[in-house]
């Protein structure tokens, strides 16, 4: 019998107000924004297509790779990323790297080189078991502390917009870090359509698929788009969200 197994089914779910009362606090450990990322964290970055998802996810995991600054806010250290980059070519998505990294000094140059990895386009699917093994032992080499995986669309065979399907992938993506002695925070970029009819910009978020993204996320940025300016909205589990922040109309998309 498998010892490890069944101390774990007969270990209780439950925690007691005495357990809380008698034992120090559980402390989260605090990457970016305080409640908003961290250790173990659910993330949902959402878009049309063709908005700059992907230049916001990069540039994303380069502050996180450099502990500098994203969207006015710092990040608490340097941190490992794994930006599982689906979308995109290699060869042009390291153009895209270049052209990110050109505000960076000398030490931030060897943070990020030290500290982020990513994948061209290299049609895995994470529905696919050989595929999913390859990520799972890539995470086992590096142990991230955050995983990007941009997108959904390309990064899995199912259908987006359907409820059951993407429970699925969510499973899969979360059972990735589950043999790491730290859960990785999670990001995944997920494409909608842009309703113009909402009365809020998560609105948009109304198919089955999205709807169950929402619900699974600690924080949801949604990136929204009109002739003029991008705003990125937020809303958070852990605390207050944000106000949304309006950025400059020149990202690749």
């Amino acid at each position: 019998m498998n010892t490890n197994n069944t101390n774990a089914i007969n270990s209780p779910l439950f925690r007691s107000l005495g357990d809380i009362v008698d034992a120090p606090n559980l402390e989260p450990v605090e990457f970016w924004r305080g409640p908003m990322l961290f250790a173990g964290a659910r993330v949902l970055l959402a878009g049309c297509r063709l908005t700059g998802k992907s230049d916001l996810a990069l540039k994303m995991a380069l502050a996180a790779s450099t502990g500098g600054e994203f969207l006015g806010r710092k990040f608490e250290r340097p941190i490992k990323v794994y930006l599982l980059q689906a979308d995109i070519p290699g060869a042009f998505f390291e153009e895209r790297i270049e052209k990110a990294m050109a505000h960076l000094n000398g030490s931030d140059l060897g943070l990020a080189a030290s500290n982020l990895y990513f994948t061209g386009l290299e049609g895995l699917l994470l529905d696919r078991r050989p595929d999913w093994l390859k990520i799972k032992a890539d995470l086992e080499r590096i142990r991230p502390d955050l995983l990007i995986i941009d997108s959904i669309a390309n990064s899995f065979s199912g259908d987006e917009t359907n409820c059951g399907q993407v429970r699925t992938f969510l499973k899969l993506t979360e059972k990735l870090g589950e043999d790491l002695e730290k859960q990785p925070a999670l990001i995944v970029v997920h494409n909608i359509e842009q309703r113009t009819d909402a009365d809020e910009p998560f609105d948009s978020l109304d198919d089955d698929g999205s709807n169950v993204l929402r619900g699974w996320s600690d924080t949801s940025l949604l990136l929204a788009t009109n002739k003029v300016t991008k705003t990125i909205h937020f809303e958070c589990r852990n605390c207050e969200a944000p106000e949304p922040i309006v950025i400059e109309d020149n990202a690749d998309r």
